[in-house]
């Protein structure tokens, strides 16, 4: 990464060839540019390959508030994910080492470890995703009263969000729910005070309002399942934009797969449930700060 590779020009690079630095013409003209001398240094050469110190030490700083320690000399800044994950894959992987990688996934990460001749073994994104699975259990208990299976759950959810994004959006909609569920008589007070306890997230707050009601699990699931699709595709005939139409079509297609993903829930064993999704994770890694309600609402 430090090294350089070629002694042939590389436009690319970013900087000037070190022979263009040796004229008197281009620290001349670079100066006329800068004008201030304390900039001189900083526009002819590279900065601190692994990053701004100052970024660093800041960086090493937060991350002790996490309990992670880790000097601002172990710490690298990348431009991006991109860069950051072909860091890592030029300096930890090696040719025909085999990598995991969520399908369907970005076809350009997949492109990138061919290329270096890695062996992509994919691993498929279920149908029925993991929060069904949670409630096909969770409803069951909060029936059941038992809290300790109900703690479990709560937790495999919280640990299974990658990132504060994700983790903040189950945790804010189990609130809200929670505080919804405190305004209707039929709702369990016993039941209320131990979900505001473990802090819930959404399922879990979700298999208490469908507890209360004497509906089977499968038809809970059937939905929160339609619920989960019918605001996707509302969030899309906002953002993209899309029409109502092409928005009723979208929803008609997810709604056809629905009931399969609910029989699969239904059947799934704790040992088989997971949550598998690091691209996913990674571009909610960059836009973890949000400044919208739209796709909270």
């Amino acid at each position: 990464m430090f090294q350089p590779v070629s002694h042939k020009p590389q436009p690319g690079m970013g900087v000037f060839p070190s022979d263009w630095l040796e004229t008197t013409f281009m620290p001349t003209a670079i100066r006329k540019v800068t004008s201030a001398s304390a900039l001189r240094d900083v526009s002819l050469h590279y900065g601190e390959p692994k990053g701004d110190m100052s970024l660093r030490r800041a960086l090493s700083q937060k991350l002790g508030t996490f309990n992670l320690q880790a000097d601002p000399g172990q710490i690298i800044t990348t431009i991006g994910a991109t860069h950051a994950l072909d860091i890592i894959s030029r300096t930890v992987l090696r040719a025909g080492d085999c990598v995991m990688v969520e399908e369907p996934g970005w076809a350009v990460e997949f492109a990138r470890l061919d290329a270096l001749g890695m062996r992509i073994l994919p691993v498929p994104r279920r149908a029925d995703g993991p929060d069904l699975a949670v409630m096909a259990q969770a409803i069951p208990a909060w029936r059941e009263s038992d809290l300790q299976r109900l703690a479990q759950l709560n937790d495999w959810v919280l640990q299974t969000r990658e990132t504060s994004e994700l983790r903040l959006q189950a945790e804010q909609m189990g609130r809200s729910l929670l505080d919804w569920l405190r305004n209707h008589d039929d709702a369990n007070p016993a039941h209320i005070a131990a979900c505001a306890r473990m802090q819930p997230t959404y399922p879990v707050a979700f298999s208490l309002a469908a507890s209360q009601t004497a509906a089977p699990v499968r038809d809970c699931l059937l939905a929160y399942a339609f619920g989960w699709a019918e605001n996707m595709m509302q969030a899309a005939i906002k953002s993209v934009p899309l029409g109502q139409s092409a928005g009723q079509r979208i929803l008609a297609r997810l709604a056809r797969d629905i009931p399969a993903a609910v029989e699969a829930a239904l059947q799934l064993p704790d040992s088989e449930r997971q949550a598998f999704s690091p691209m996913l994770a990674i571009l909610s890694a960059q836009h973890e700060t949000q400044y919208s309600r739209l796709f909270r609402s």
